[in-house]
């Protein structure tokens, strides 16, 4: 993913790495995103994620729960 930073510079990031896990279910699409500090989990926001994948097209996107490290429920 390619995006422009505060300075205006492009910034490419593998966010491979901040995303969990995903499924389909009832038409719909479920998936778990990473958070973290530092470089080693990019920060991904889901409208993003989901601009890539349709970049032409509005979805309703609604954040479920938060888990911890070991996806145990906050």
């Amino acid at each position: 993913m390619t995006k422009i930073n505060k300075k205006g510079l492009k910034k490419t990031t593998d966010i491979k790495k901040s995303i969990g896990s995903y499924r389909f279910e009832d038409k719909s699409l479920f998936i778990h995103l990473k958070t973290g500090q530092g470089s080693e989990i990019p920060a991904l926001r889901a409208d993003n994620l989901m601009e890539l994948a349709a970049p032409d097209k509005i979805f309703e996107i609604t954040r479920l729960r938060f888990l911890d490290e070991k996806l145990r429920e906050l």
